[in-house]
């Protein structure tokens, strides 16, 4: 199997996608396409060279500025697609594969059994650090992926409410299962380790670039399920996020909130304006639960904003929910990356 590795980088994050490169050059990879999503000027000038180093195996592409994700892999996937290959596999920056995540990945590939898959299966890498991905292995449970239907910014009353007598009736944790091909079905996927094959784009579209970030992942594969095709989240196919993202919260502080806690003004914006469309576009089938859901996160971000001392962040959420109620999608001049 002939497969391109797409990664893109922006920033001063020469140090993580060096670190992934050196990884994937141990494994059977036919290519390596790097976009360069605005880097500084430091890092420019290592990626230069180390494209310069592996000229027969590595792409460079330099963007002037931030294209945002979906900019990014979509530009990588184009350039991708004209090369001597059968596979695509996007990495973030920072996911280094294990040694055997490659071919876990084409193993899976081989016994899956799903009519015209080349057209209609993609796969996903299993991240530990992702508390969706966890979640969804531990409770086996696809709704845990991207959420139940009319949740408002992820919060949904009935599932609250159904956790909370979970929690009273058992008080233990259901382990992963590590057996060979713990597998399970998800509704979406992120950029980060997700492997497909190139007729893929004959049954859906390039990223949008009008997510700019955030959810742009998830828009560009979910798709696929509506035209009767199949995402798998496999556990043994590992990555290892060299970085630990700061929009997650460690689990030692239950008042923990993105909008208040995460120092980017900007990952606040996108992030709850580009979820609360794509729900909508999706995940909306009844107005009056929406509305509960939204009126109950309301209440509790307000109050937790207030006893927090952020109530400066309300505007960002405001913001947010208005342009992303009414589909106002792109670069917002107010909030820079």
């Amino acid at each position: 199997m002939k497969v391109t590795c797409v990664l893109v980088t922006y920033g001063n994050r020469y140090y993580l996608l060096s670190q992934v490169v050196q990884q994937l050059l141990l494994l059977n990879i036919t290519s390596i396409v790097i976009i360069d999503n605005g880097s500084i000027e430091e890092s420019k000038s290592q990626l230069i060279l180390l494209q310069k180093k592996y000229k027969d195996l590595i792409t460079l592409f330099s963007f002037n500025q931030n294209k945002g994700s979906a900019g990014g892999f979509k530009k990588g996937i184009e350039i991708a697609i004209t090369l001597p290959n059968d596979f695509i596999w996007l990495l973030d920056d920072d996911n280094k594969p294990n040694s055997d995540t490659l071919i876990e990945l084409q193993k899976f590939w081989i016994n899956n059994d799903i009519v015209d898959k080349e057209k209609l299966l993609m796969l996903s890498c299993y991240r530990k650090d992702r508390p969706n991905y966890k979640n969804t292995i531990e409770k086996n449970n696809i709704n845990e992926f991207l959420g139940y239907k009319n949740s408002f910014l992820g919060f949904n009353l009935q599932k609250l409410i159904i956790r909370i007598l979970r929690s009273i009736k058992d008080k233990f944790i259901i382990k992963i299962n590590n057996e060979k091909h713990s597998s399970i079905k998800i509704n979406a996927a992120a950029y980060g380790g997700l492997y497909f094959h190139k007729k893929v784009f004959r049954t859906i579209n390039l990223p949008d670039e009008n997510y700019f970030l955030y959810y742009d992942d998830y828009a560009f594969t979910h798709p696929l399920l509506l035209a009767g095709g199949e995402i798998w989240l496999i556990v043994e196919c590992e990555l290892n996020d060299i970085e630990k993202s700061n929009y997650f919260n460690d689990g030692k502080n239950i008042f923990f909130h993105p909008l208040l806690d995460t120092p980017k003004t900007s990952m606040q914006y996108y992030s709850m304006r580009n979820l609360i469309y794509f729900s909508n576009k999706y995940f909306f089938d009844n107005h009056l639960i929406y509305i509960i859901n939204k009126i109950s996160f309301l209440t509790i971000i307000i109050t937790l904003a207030l006893l927090k001392g952020k109530s400066d962040r309300l505007k960002i959420l405001f913001n947010a929910i208005n342009d992303g109620e009414k589909g106002k999608l792109g670069l917002n001049s107010e909030f820079s990356i």
